[in-house]
């Protein structure tokens, strides 16, 4: 018995599982319109051969729709969908295959001979009237006739609307709200994707993409505790210090960018000190002023934000690109629907904004230089009007990118005076602040609290009392703690017993039994293997390869687990501590990676491993001092999965102290 009615019927929508929402809208069009369709959520039921239905269903429709993208193209089910239309009628006489453009795609072989109704870049009701007149097989004779050529441009067609596989319902809503000078409104993690996952078409869709990420809770910045210093370059033969700083001080890189005249800037800072949330704040502030400005859009500043840790080759094996090629891939990759970098630079309205200059990947010393000499040439070929802004944690790494023929001003981040630490204590939580100030103040652990990033950790992880936690190892443990427990609260399967946590580690978490101020669960394998990464990230290199502090997904797996690779990063989005970006995986910060990295040294502390990891700099890896002291006070130490093995040749601290800890461990403590 056939568990589908196959009555002969006027189309079957064939497409990729990862164009569903395109397929469904156009089987829903032609449904509307008085057609019959195959389509598999409304016709394929429990039970049935998935293979014979699909076989029935083009065998008894008239003609196969196929939804062309991407995927589509890559996917073997689909071409021997479309096929098997093909070989039915070869010269498209009876027009039996059907393509329907929704994705940046050009089909190549024998399909690109068959002509397709294109929807790429239509709004809905303009898509719903090409589908409907062009499956018709009508003439296109427009019913009125044309204007004449001369008497001036066409009318812009109307902004895409929402409820539209084409754009996210939340992107109008986001619209709507910048242009009438309200808030941006707060999306839900599932709506935020469907947005990050859209190709935007125009500039509008791609600043108003920037706006929804960017003003994500976890990238808010307050400006009250934000102060900016200009360094001015008095070139390397000054009598004086070279970088002389200015008397103002500023809140908004806006601001910088108004008062220095440089095209390039460097924003100098530690870890820690929110350098990429500063300069996601300037793209978000850039796309909010374009969008709310009565000037043109096209004559509105332009941003590009790019962690420079992604530049490598293409391929492994294959020549490094010259700056401006990689960016412009970079774009390309990203945007492909939109214009060429190339083509935008020249207006000098593109602020780009390169972050963790200091995180190039490089071989060497020498291939650092080299290869910043690569980035200061790139810098001199610029249109004018460009500006550029990177990002970096220390003048070792920036200041070889100024020269006395092209400046380069830098932006140093203050830290936090101790009035400034108290009025964020008492702002941010006014019965423990207080208290945790009484604590801090005249004492040498406030240092480690003088940024923002830091006192949130604190008041996160301080008692019900007030009582500090000490050292940065013990709050990130905190961190990571809590975030375990919420899982575990909200019944996340990844963190029930058995799979990546044990049942004792399950209840310790539950009870918030701990050793010591440092100890997490590390026998079943989901701590562990977050260490293992993190140690990978610092220490893992191939010949004449830097460490990267981002792999491609398929190496992380490998890294986190061959079994349950899957699982484990899963398991590590949930916990906010990674995160996957253009399918490369890394840490949320830079800290949180050393911490992981410096768990699985003090687990682990072979020679071979210390030297391995000393790159990183005694000031990077601080926090191995803390959870070796502590697992000795425990007596007993708590042992993570061996970690990787290999040499780390990212330039930590300054260079004088890579030098100085770079053949032991004594760096670490």
């Amino acid at each position: 018995m056939n568990t589908m009615n196959t009555t002969r019927r006027d189309f079957f929508v064939s497409y990729n599982q990862a164009d569903k929402d395109w397929a469904e809208w156009i089987a829903r069009q032609l449904e509307d319109a008085g057609y019959s369709s195959f389509f598999q959520p409304w016709d394929f039921h429990a039970g049935g051969n998935f293979v014979l239905d699909m076989h029935r269903a083009a065998a008894d429709a008239r003609q196969t729709i196929a939804v062309l993208s991407k995927d589509y193209l890559a996917a073997p089910f689909p071409q021997a969908e479309w096929a098997a239309a093909f070989a039915q009628d070869p010269t498209g006489a009876d027009r039996v295959l059907v393509p329907v453009r929704v994705g940046d795609c050009q089909p190549e072989g024998q399909l690109r001979a068959i002509t397709y109704i294109d929807l790429l870049g239509l709004d809905e009701a303009t898509a719903r009237k090409t589908l409907l007149t062009r499956i018709s097989g009508k003439r296109l004779k427009p019913s009125r006739s044309p204007g004449f050529p001369g008497s001036g441009a066409a009318a812009p067609s109307a902004s895409p609307q929402p409820g539209f596989p084409g754009q996210p319902q939340a992107l109008g809503e986001l619209r709507a709200a910048l242009r009438a000078g309200q808030a941006v409104p707060e999306f839900d993690e599932t709506t935020l994707q469907q947005i990050l996952r859209h190709s935007p078409r125009t500039l509008e869709e791609y600043r108003l993409a920037r706006i929804a990420e960017w003003s994500q809770p976890r990238y808010a910045l307050d400006k009250r505790f934000t102060r900016l210093t200009l360094l001015v370059d008095q070139g390397p033969d000054a009598q004086g210090a070279r970088w002389q700083a200015q008397q103002n001080t500023f809140d908004d890189l806006r601001k910088v960018l108004s008062e220095a005249q440089e095209p390039a800037l460097v924003l100098l800072g530690p870890p820690g000190c929110g350098k990429s949330t500063l300069l996601r704040r300037l793209e978000l502030d850039l796309a909010i002023d374009a969008l709310r400005s009565a000037a043109e859009p096209e004559q509105a500043r332009l941003s590009f934000f790019v962690p420079l840790n992604r530049y490598r080759p293409t391929r492994p094996g294959e020549t490094l690109p010259a700056p401006g090629d990689w960016l412009a891939q970079e774009w390309s990759r990203r945007y492909p629907q939109l214009s060429a970098l190339g083509e935008l630079l020249p207006s000098g309205r593109v602020v780009l904004l390169l972050d963790a200059v200091n995180e190039l990947p490089h071989a060497d010393e020498a291939d650092y230089r080299e290869r910043i000499a690569w980035w200061r040439d790139f810098l001199g070929q610029l249109p004018a009007g460009t500006r550029t802004l990177f990002s970096c944690r220390s003048l070792d790494y920036s200041a070889p990118l100024s020269t006395p023929e092209a400046a380069v001003t830098h932006v140093r981040i203050e830290q936090l005076g101790d009035p400034q630490v108290e009025e964020f204590l008492t702002l941010y939580d006014g019965e423990r602040g207080a208290a945790l100030w009484q604590q801090l103040r005249g004492t040498p652990q406030l240092d480690l609290f003088r940024s923002p990033f830091y006192l949130r950790l604190l008041l996160s992880q301080a008692g019900e009392d007030g009582a500090a936690l000490s050292g940065k190892a013990a709050l990130f443990t905190g961190f990571v703690r809590q975030a375990l427990r919420r899982e575990i609260d909200a019944d996340n399967p990844l963190f029930r017993p058995g799979l990546l946590l044990g049942k004792h580690d399950h209840a310790r978490i539950i009870r918030h039994e701990w050793r010591n101020a440092i100890d997490l669960p590390s026998c079943a394998p989901l701590l562990p293997a977050l260490c293992q990464l993190a140690f990978a990230l610092q220490a893992r290199r191939a010949p004449g390869e830097a460490s990267r502090l981002r792999v491609p997904r398929d190496d992380a797996l490998e890294l986190l687990g061959d079994q349950q690779g899957e699982e484990l990063l899963h398991a590590g989005v949930a916990l906010q501590v990674l995160e996957v970006q253009w399918d490369d995986v890394f840490y949320v910060h830079q800290l949180l990676q050393e911490y992981f990295a410096a768990r699985a040294l003090a687990a682990k502390p072979q020679a071979a491993l210390a030297e391995a990891a000393s790159g990183a700099g005694s000031q990077r890896l601080a926090p191995r001092a803390d959870i070796a002291d502590a697992r000795r006070s425990a007596g007993r130490p708590r042992r993570c999965r061996p970690a990787a093995r290999g040499t780390d040749h990212r330039l930590g601290g300054d260079f004088r102290a890579r030098r100085r800890h770079g053949a032991s461990a004594r760096g670490l403590h």
